[in-house]
């Protein structure tokens, strides 16, 4: 495995590992072969089975989501402290499965419940996911896939693949990129950030194992 700094794309990696899928991990090695292209690098390429190979790009985030200051997570961050906002990715931009190793086993296709979803991104992850596509040409397509860390037990009863990873539990969901930027409205101007309302992502979305 590679040695991942970011908890969720490790998270995303060892899912990877688990459920046999083939995968090629992007790190600074193999960004090497991409020099010449001033593009903000993806996590990984994953083989599918059925249909194109995925060029993904990992999005950790928490569900549910509980802005600073509200009541503590019944669960703890992988490193035994709560998680204030999303380290991996920066603070969260003010807007203007039975559960085994691998998946929760339930048959339910896409998240339910009405909690909301987070799941901003910024402009330039989308359009250099788009131009990266360009680059690998037919057979690939950009995935964006969400890993939320689940802060409350109940919340694994919302999703479908739920995976074990350093004692924590996270919820996998993928979305093509094409169909996320359609969707996606501006959230943040001072970020640069969009997101796709929540209804909309939860129609959009499909366990991650979908795609493989």
């Amino acid at each position: 495995m590679a040695n991942r700094k970011v908890i969720y794309e490790a998270c995303f990696e060892d899912y990877l590992r688990t459920a046999g899928v083939p995968y090629v991990a992007v790190d600074e090695a193999k960004k090497a072969l991409f020099a010449g292209v001033r593009l903000k690098s993806f996590d990984f390429v994953v083989y599918s089975a059925s249909g194109a190979n995925l060029l993904v790009d990992v999005k950790g985030r928490r569900f549910p989501y509980e802005r600073a200051g509200s009541r503590p997570s019944t669960l703890r961050h992988a490193q035994g402290r709560p998680e204030p906002f999303d380290h991996a990715h920066g603070p969260e931009p003010v807007e203007g499965h039975g559960r085994g190793a691998t998946d929760s086993g339930r048959s339910r296709a896409r998240p339910r419940g009405r909690r909301r979803l987070e799941n901003w991104t910024t402009r330039e992850d989308l359009e250099s996911l788009a131009q990266w596509e360009e680059v690998f040409g037919s057979g690939f397509a950009g995935l964006l896939a969400f890993c939320y860390h689940l802060t409350r037990p109940e919340a694994a009863e919302a999703f479908e693949v739920v995976h074990l990873f350093r004692g924590e539990y996270y919820a996998l969901v993928g979305v093509y990129r094409g169909a996320y930027a359609d969707a996606a409205r501006p959230r943040s101007r001072a970020w640069n950030t969009v997101s796709v309302p929540t209804r909309t992502f939860r129609e959009l979305v499909r366990p991650i194992r979908a795609f493989f």
